[in-house]
């Protein structure tokens, strides 16, 4: 009985070592091997695979197609100026394995997350053009408008400011230099903005 410790521990042994050798790859999978903390091989073809014991480790990649569902919507501005909330889902998949680990270290919130600033910049630099017919823009921040105008107003392809004070901006717009032929100001706005609308008509014909 004594004798056949040694060959049981020598049997378990090769045992653990062998299933520390394979690793097997599903058909919706791809994986890649890693050599000490770099990448070593990529594994594409589904099935049973062997790699090093200790030195090498494996991780597996979902190749399916993925839906990136944004819970919370982005906010805009539309081409009447008007505040919207705009939900938004991707469909999207990997398609080089080995380039999606270099890209966000295979980690999926780093991917959403990249996704996310992918679909909310190209958004915003359509609302950002809705006034390029302008001469110049005025962006009026109102108390009730709790988001954040600046990237809209940095990516205007016009001479754009921003106010937060409707007192001020009336006394700026009032203030413009006569033009050489007729002006046209035009209110974009999906509310009264503290009577923006007629404090404006009253400031431009007392001025006038």
């Amino acid at each position: 009985m004594r004798a056949l410790g040694p060959i049981v521990a020598v049997v378990v042994a090769l045992a653990v070592l062998a299933s520390a050798s394979m690793f097997t790859v599903d058909q919706r999978q791809h994986a890649i091997v890693f050599q000490l903390g770099e990448v070593k091989d990529v594994v594409t073809k589904p099935g049973l695979h062997f790699k090093l014991p200790l030195v090498q480790n494996v991780r597996h990649f979902d190749m399916r197609i993925l839906t990136y569902d944004d819970a919370e919507p982005l906010r805009f501005l539309t081409q009447g100026n008007r505040p919207v909330l705009v939900d938004s889902f991707v469909k999207w998949h990997i398609i080089d394995v080995r380039q999606y680990y270099v890209s966000v270290q295979g980690d999926e919130f780093r991917a959403m997350t990249r996704i996310r600033q992918t679909v909310s910049g190209t958004l915003r630099d359509e609302l950002s053009t809705c006034c390029a017919a302008a001469d110049s823009v005025y962006w009026f921040r109102g108390e009730n408008i709790k988001w954040d105008l600046t990237e809209v107003v940095h990516a205007s392809v016009v001479r754009a400011t921003m106010d937060d004070d409707l007192s001020h901006l009336i006394r700026t717009l009032t203030a413009l230099p006569p033009p050489k032929h007729r002006r046209h100001i035009v209110i974009m706005s999906n509310g009264g903005f503290g009577g923006i609308h007629q404090k404006l008509a009253e400031s431009l014909k007392n001025a006038a």
